[in-house]
């Protein structure tokens, strides 16, 4: 449920109906970022994971492994290099409001065939280190103006938007923020 300090569901109906005018951080600023994740986190692979055609906001990714500093294309091969489990931090910087939002996934097979599994270990589940990165980013995006959206928030549907992607009474305050091709997790 949306609280009285978050963005009032009229409002937020508002700014995603007008989303094409209301870019909030210029590209230019995004690539200053990106910079600063790479500088902040130089053992670590960070990526622009950006889709601006289907999103309405930023991505990036950092791999949380210590000394893997590029992300491969083949995640077999990725699991591989990294012990069979691959953690990545998502980040969503929105760019139609001052809010961002992220979520660690992690990649592995089950042992048996190729096919890879997904889940989604929540913050407890965390390694220190991995805590500290995350920490890091929420500084960061912080000290740039925008407020981490709580997951509470970010999965309260908004009943009467119905988007590209998703149907009436599916779509999420994540969805109309950030992106219709992800999922609140």
């Amino acid at each position: 449920m949306l609280e009285k300090k978050d963005i009032p569901i009229t409002e937020l109906v508002h700014i995603w109906k007008h989303r094409d005018s209301l870019a909030m951080m210029p590209p230019e600023e995004w690539e200053t970022v990106i910079s600063i994740i790479q500088k902040l986190l130089p053992e670590y692979a960070a990526r622009d994971f950006t889709n601006l055609e289907n999103d309405h906001c930023y991505m990036v990714e950092v791999l949380l492994h210590q000394g893997q500093t590029d992300f491969l294309d083949d995640g077999l091969e990725l699991l591989a290099q990294t012990g069979g489990k691959t953690r990545v931090l998502q980040t969503f910087v929105s760019r139609i409001a001052p809010y961002y939002y992220y979520y660690v996934w992690e990649m592995f097979t089950d042992g048996a065939d190729t096919d890879l599994i997904f889940s989604y270990p929540k913050k407890s589940q965390l390694s220190q280190k991995e805590r500290q990165i995350t920490f890091l980013i929420e500084r960061l995006f912080n000290s740039f103006g925008y407020k981490l959206l709580p997951p509470r928030t970010a999965a309260t549907i908004v009943p009467e938007i119905e988007t590209e992607c998703i149907k009436k009474g599916e779509v999420a305050v994540f969805h109309l923020l950030f992106s219709e091709l992800f999922s609140v997790h």
